[in-house]
Protein backbone atom coordinates (compact mmCIF):
# COMPACT_ATOMS: atom_id res chain seq x y z
CA UNK A 1 0.00 0.00 0.00
CA UNK A 2 1.51 3.54 -1.10
CA UNK A 3 -0.94 5.76 0.32
CA UNK A 4 -3.14 6.04 3.66
CA UNK A 5 -6.57 6.27 1.26
CA UNK A 6 -6.24 2.51 0.28
CA UNK A 7 -6.10 1.83 3.44
CA UNK A 8 -9.20 -0.23 4.65
CA UNK A 9 -9.46 1.47 8.37
CA UNK A 10 -8.92 5.14 6.50
CA UNK A 11 -11.85 4.20 4.19
CA UNK A 12 -14.05 2.97 6.97
CA UNK A 13 -13.17 6.44 8.92
CA UNK A 14 -13.82 8.28 6.48
CA UNK A 15 -17.18 6.83 5.07
CA UNK A 16 -18.44 7.29 8.64
CA UNK A 17 -17.12 10.79 9.03
CA UNK A 18 -19.11 11.69 5.48
CA UNK A 19 -22.14 9.69 6.57
CA UNK A 20 -22.23 11.93 9.71
CA UNK A 21 -21.98 15.60 7.67
CA UNK A 22 -24.66 14.48 4.82
CA UNK A 23 -26.79 12.69 7.30
CA UNK A 24 -26.55 15.03 10.61
CA UNK A 25 -29.61 17.38 10.96
CA UNK A 26 -30.84 17.72 14.42
CA UNK A 27 -34.89 18.77 14.48
CA UNK A 28 -33.90 21.44 17.03
CA UNK A 29 -31.44 23.30 15.38
CA UNK A 30 -30.96 25.89 17.22
CA UNK A 31 -30.36 24.08 20.96
CA UNK A 32 -28.59 21.18 19.50
CA UNK A 33 -26.12 22.78 16.91
CA UNK A 34 -23.40 22.61 19.01
CA UNK A 35 -24.03 19.07 19.44
CA UNK A 36 -23.77 18.51 15.92
CA UNK A 37 -20.73 19.99 15.77
CA UNK A 38 -18.71 18.54 18.28
CA UNK A 39 -19.96 14.70 16.38
CA UNK A 40 -18.75 16.01 13.25
CA UNK A 41 -15.27 17.20 14.61
CA UNK A 42 -15.40 13.81 16.51
CA UNK A 43 -15.90 11.75 12.67
CA UNK A 44 -13.27 13.45 11.38
CA UNK A 45 -10.45 13.13 14.38
CA UNK A 46 -11.00 9.33 13.98
CA UNK A 47 -10.63 9.92 10.05
CA UNK A 48 -7.40 11.92 10.99
CA UNK A 49 -5.52 9.46 13.26
CA UNK A 50 -6.07 6.40 11.19
CA UNK A 51 -4.58 8.27 8.43
CA UNK A 52 -1.30 9.19 10.61
CA UNK A 53 -1.42 5.82 12.18
CA UNK A 54 -1.05 4.61 8.55
CA UNK A 55 2.21 7.48 7.82
CA UNK A 56 4.21 5.68 11.40
CA UNK A 57 3.06 2.43 11.31
CA UNK A 58 6.45 1.62 12.78
CA UNK A 59 7.33 2.92 16.52
CA UNK A 60 5.56 4.72 19.08
CA UNK A 61 4.18 7.04 17.12
CA UNK A 62 1.81 4.74 14.95
CA UNK A 63 0.74 3.26 18.48
CA UNK A 64 -0.03 6.39 19.53
CA UNK A 65 -1.75 7.47 16.65
CA UNK A 66 -4.07 4.16 16.45
CA UNK A 67 -5.07 4.34 20.33
CA UNK A 68 -5.83 8.54 19.99
CA UNK A 69 -8.34 7.02 17.07
CA UNK A 70 -9.77 4.32 18.85
CA UNK A 71 -10.70 6.40 21.71
CA UNK A 72 -11.91 9.01 19.30
CA UNK A 73 -14.13 6.32 18.42
CA UNK A 74 -15.41 5.49 21.91
CA UNK A 75 -16.16 9.14 22.33
CA UNK A 76 -18.29 9.61 18.87
CA UNK A 77 -20.18 6.77 19.84
CA UNK A 78 -20.83 8.24 23.64
CA UNK A 79 -21.73 11.50 21.76
CA UNK A 80 -24.19 10.08 19.96
CA UNK A 81 -25.78 8.27 22.76
CA UNK A 82 -25.92 11.26 24.63
CA UNK A 83 -27.32 13.09 21.50
CA UNK A 84 -29.98 10.19 21.25
CA UNK A 85 -31.02 11.01 24.29
CA UNK A 86 -31.59 14.26 24.26
CA UNK A 87 -33.67 13.60 20.88
CA UNK A 88 -31.06 16.17 18.99
CA UNK A 89 -30.69 12.71 16.31
CA UNK A 90 -32.95 10.94 14.62
CA UNK A 91 -32.85 7.33 15.69
CA UNK A 92 -32.21 6.27 12.47
CA UNK A 93 -29.55 8.67 12.18
CA UNK A 94 -28.43 6.15 15.38
CA UNK A 95 -29.45 3.38 13.81
CA UNK A 96 -27.45 3.66 10.75
CA UNK A 97 -24.02 5.47 12.13
CA UNK A 98 -23.25 2.32 14.98
CA UNK A 99 -22.78 -0.35 12.77
CA UNK A 100 -20.33 2.00 10.50
CA UNK A 101 -18.55 2.50 14.12
CA UNK A 102 -18.66 -1.29 14.92
CA UNK A 103 -17.27 -1.95 11.27
CA UNK A 104 -14.42 0.20 11.85
CA UNK A 105 -14.14 -0.76 15.63
CA UNK A 106 -13.33 -4.17 14.67
CA UNK A 107 -10.62 -3.37 12.00
CA UNK A 108 -8.74 -0.67 14.62
CA UNK A 109 -9.16 -3.64 17.20
CA UNK A 110 -7.67 -6.07 14.99
CA UNK A 111 -4.96 -3.67 14.05
CA UNK A 112 -4.07 -2.69 17.68
CA UNK A 113 -3.37 -6.54 18.18
CA UNK A 114 -1.49 -7.05 15.10
CA UNK A 115 0.81 -3.50 16.36
CA UNK A 116 1.19 -5.15 19.74
CA UNK A 117 2.16 -8.44 18.20
CA UNK A 118 5.11 -6.91 16.07
CA UNK A 119 6.32 -4.92 18.92
CA UNK A 120 6.59 -7.84 20.97
CA UNK A 121 8.39 -9.55 18.42
CA UNK A 122 10.65 -7.10 18.20
CA UNK A 123 11.46 -6.62 21.26
CA UNK A 124 12.26 -10.14 22.14
CA UNK A 125 14.89 -9.94 18.78
CA UNK A 126 16.43 -7.11 20.71
CA UNK A 127 16.94 -8.64 23.53
CA UNK A 128 17.69 -12.10 21.78
CA UNK A 129 20.49 -9.70 20.28
CA UNK A 130 21.83 -9.10 23.14
CA UNK A 131 22.31 -12.22 24.98
CA UNK A 132 18.88 -11.98 27.14
CA UNK A 133 16.74 -15.91 27.03
CA UNK A 134 13.61 -14.71 25.78
CA UNK A 135 10.72 -17.10 26.06
CA UNK A 136 7.90 -17.18 23.39
CA UNK A 137 5.33 -16.73 25.10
Amino acid sequence: MAHFSEDEAWKLSKDLAVFCYQNLTSPDKENTQNLDVIIKRSALQVSENVAQDFGSKAGVTGRIQLNMAVKGLQRLESNLLIALELNAISREFFDSTIPKIRDLGAVLKERRKLAQTEMKSKMAERMSGLGFEVDDD
